[in-house]
């Protein structure tokens, strides 16, 4: 069942929740939190707050956050690694649950470090087990379950059955999420026969649920149905609402099973709001997969689609941004078990004829734009390549030099990291800004093949129209790309000539003229047509339209933007006003730093890569220049830089 693997008890290996009801647990809070204003003693302090994040985690995450966040800042000032240690595994199961886990696997690295330093024994073999768990949720299970024997191991030479009872548990959802069920039932069956010595109830529930999902794929299901309702009624006692979502998944997907429909929709509906409370994306997404299936087997198609897109939007949450590259870092590897297929929904249309003409011809419209997709990265790729061999060959240059100057060692590794910074930015955006809306258009063009016989004409006219601003957007976006990737292979030289700057500013306005016209703003060219200005004309395009694409982007609709031109000594300052939404201070310098660049959608959505402004910068250095930006927030933003030539006016 998808659920199942959720069930591993996250990070509770030297912690468990013992208590035998929520009463007792309340209970417990509120004496600890009575005693804490009195606790004078450091170290105690530590352990209340650490105990009662423990103690929150099953039904409050805003609460066992602020708990483990004390504990932290309380061990740092009074420099208390093992408080450090266990506060960062807290916070770090927190992030995990909130699905944020380049946060989560960083800190759990973090706490395991400082456990080794002190030699926490205890301590190192949970941190294998969270580890565990945060490479099982990137369906790296072969490393999960490596993690996990190192565990299981060191629980067994403490004689910790509490440790031992949550790694056999967790190797037991290994095995499951493996389709290995022979393997995973005796690991099940020690999981709970020792939970139940302990009599703990919260360990006892999450054995019986993995059992349950175990015998289900064994096809066994009278013993599913009696494992998973004991399981949730363990939770419920507890309060555990992490365990309950669980386990009222798993019974839905068993009643979907046996196409009792109404009985799956109920618990669905119950998950849905625990998941929601809790802020748990990982399992939202889930359990509207679900109910998007469910909706289609019942043909209440309407009910599916809203169900699948609110799957799909959550799972774009999860994985987008800079998880990627840190993900990468970490050898955590994303399966590709989320590529679903669209959900056939609407009526057929009647002119089947008609459609299947537009459908062959944008098929093969796609067909040609991902070919030379495929192209552009290739030929990206070349150049990262080269830049690569390029850097190398430098290192090797530079660590020769090193062996006789100092000053030269400082340099070279100043140079390294930039251009380290530089190749860390570029696979960013190109895995994120690039890939992602390739798939996008993969998405959408399987929509319009598999279900073009019940498209209306106005339905693939709005797809069109979707499909076509997304390419004009990729356009730009690897436009960008090959500029920069060209300019840090040496590939841009600046060839200058003399330009009449009136001309030339006409011939941009012009090349961008339907963004503007569709966003209705006015664009106003005041520079002096006597102006002649030595420069290279692509370099100059490449400024002047990403500056005035820049305005289009963040200025409303009905507003101005100005083209200036004035004399100053030997140059010709040029500049760009625009009445937009204007940038605050502090992000300015982030905008002109590849390390730090920042990238916000426009007015309309348009979306970016954070490249254009960097370009531009580095593109008027080239040309002797400097980029610079005056803005205020909601009134509009100024770009100007400077052409070193020798300005002439025309004879009139």
């Amino acid at each position: 069942m998808i659920m199942s693997r959720k069930s591993i008890v996250i990070s509770l290996c030297f912690v468990l929740m013992l208590s035998s009801s929520v009463s007792a647990q309340e209970s417990r809070i509120d004496s600890i939190e009575a005693r804490l204003p009195e606790l004078k003693n450091d170290s105690l302090k530590v352990k209340a707050h650490i105990e009662l994040s423990r103690l929150y985690y099953g039904s409050s995450l805003g609460s066992a956050m602020q708990h483990a966040q004390a504990a932290y800042e309380i061990s740092k000032n009074k420099d208390l690694i093992w408080g450090i240690a266990d506060a960062e595994n807290w916070i770090a199961n927190v992030y995990s649950v909130l699905s944020d886990y380049n946060k989560a696997m960083d800190l759990y690295l973090s706490s395991l470090e400082k456990r080794k330093k002190i030699n926490d024994i205890e301590g190192i073999s949970g941190s294998y087990n969270n580890i565990a768990v945060l490479y099982s949720d990137y369906f790296n299970y072969d490393k999960a379950i490596e993690y996990l024997l190192k565990a299981l191991a060191l629980s067994k030479s403490l004689n910790d059955e509490y440790g031992m009872a949550i790694n056999l548990n967790n190797l037991m959802v290994m095995y499951l999420e493996l389709g290995e069920p022979d393997k995973a039932i005796p690991y099940g069956m020690k999981c709970l026969a020792l939970n139940q010595k302990l009599g703990n109830r919260s360990g006892i529930a999450d054995a019986y649920n993995n059992l349950g999902d175990l015998y289900s794929m064994k096809g066994e299901y009278d013993k599913v149905e009696e494992y998973q309702k004991m399981s949730l009624n363990i939770y419920r006692q507890l309060n555990n609402l992490t365990g309950e979502l669980i386990a009222r998944t798993s019974i839905a997907e068993l009643h979907m099973h046996e196409k009792k429909y109404i009985k799956a929709e109920k618990e669905l509906k119950k998950a849905l709001e625990i998941a929601s409370s809790m802020e748990a994306k990982l399992q939202l997404a889930s359990i509207h997969k679900i109910m998007a299936d469910m909706y289609e087997k019942k043909n209440d198609y309407k009910a599916a689609l809203y169900h699948f897109i609110s799957f799909g939007n959550i799972q774009d949450s999860i994985f987008r941004e800079d998880n990627a590259n840190a993900v990468f870092e970490k050898q955590v590897i994303l399966d590709t078990e989320y590529q679903l297929k669209e959900i056939e929904l609407l009526e057929k249309d009647k002119a089947l004829k008609k459609i299947e003409f537009s459908k062959q011809k944008l098929l093969g419209f796609f067909i040609i734009m991902i070919a030379g997709i495929l192209f552009i990265i290739i030929i990206i790729a070349s150049l990262v390549i080269q830049e690569r061999d390029r850097n190398a060959a430098l290192i090797h240059a530079k660590n020769t030099e090193l062996y006789y100057s100092n000053k030269q060692i400082e340099k070279s590794q100043k140079e390294l990291l930039k251009l380290n910074n530089s190749r860390n930015k570029f696979y960013s955006i190109i895995s994120h800004d690039l890939l992602n809306p390739f798939s996008s258009f993969i998405d959408l063009s399987e929509i319009l093949y598999n279900n073009s016989s019940e498209l209306s004409e106005s339905d693939i006219k709005k797809y069109s129209s979707s499909i076509h601003s997304a390419a004009r957007n990729l356009f730009h976006l690897v436009k960008n790309l090959l500029d920069w990737s060209q300019s840090q292979v040496g590939k841009i030289h600046n060839d200058p000539g003399y330009l009449n700057l009136y001309e030339f500013t006409e011939g941009i306005i012009e090349l961008l003229k339907d963004q503007a016209v569709a966003k209705k703003l006015n664009i106003v060219n005041e520079v002096p047509k006597t102006y002649i200005v030595f420069a290279d004309r692509n370099i100059l395009t490449v400024i002047m339209r990403n500056l005035l694409s820049n305005a289009i982007k963040y200025t409303k609709s009905g507003g101005d933007i100005s083209i200036e031109a004035r004399e100053e000594g030997p140059h010709i300052k040029l500049e760009v006003n625009d009445t937009g939404v204007g940038i605050k201070n502090k992000d300015i310098r982030k905008l002109l730093s590849l390390n730090e660049s920042i990238s916000t959608p426009g007015t309309a959505g348009e979306k970016g890569t954070g490249l254009g402004l960097i370009i531009c910068k580095e593109f008027a250095k080239r040309m002797g220049g400097k980029l610079q930006i005056k803005s205020r927030t909601g009134l509009g933003s100024s770009f100007s830089f400077s052409i070193t030539t020798i300005p002439m006016k025309l004879k009139k």
